[in-house]
């Protein structure tokens, strides 16, 4: 999983994205506790400054209308694969919980996160 943080200006980002670093932390807690399923979860603990464009699969220092990033991976493995992780975890719900505990001080200041399913296999591929 790539978990992108999002804002129009390096202020913004540094601050944004060390909230939401911490908020993927217990995002993911909580998705160990739900799930008996789960051999183990890795978060990358060094963000990357650079932002996802999933039409072009490509990585860019910055999004069309100029806003930056920093993004994380996440790496997940099931005990069992009867299911696609994309669908197991529910990563819209993923995003949405992570969402609902932005504070209303960051939500109005040109931030957003993206978070996107990749294989291992997706990622090898990327520029």
């Amino acid at each position: 999983m790539l978990i992108s943080c999002i804002s129009e200006n390096n202020k913004n980002l540094e601050k944004f994205c060390f909230f939401i670093e911490s908020t993927i932390r217990i995002q993911l807690i909580n998705l160990i506790i739900e799930n008996i399923n789960l051999r183990y979860t890795h978060f990358w603990e060094e963000p990357i400054n650079k932002c996802f464009v999933e039409n072009g699969k490509k990585f860019v220092e910055k999004m069309e209308n100029g806003s930056i990033c920093k993004f994380w991976l996440v790496g997940i493995e099931m005990e069992e694969k009867t299911k696609e992780l994309n669908e197991f975890i529910g990563l819209e719900k993923f995003s949405e919980e992570i969402r609902e505990r932005i504070p209303k001080i960051f939500k109005n200041s040109g931030n957003n996160i993206q978070t996107f399913y990749l294989s291992q296999n997706a990622l090898l591929l990327l520029d």
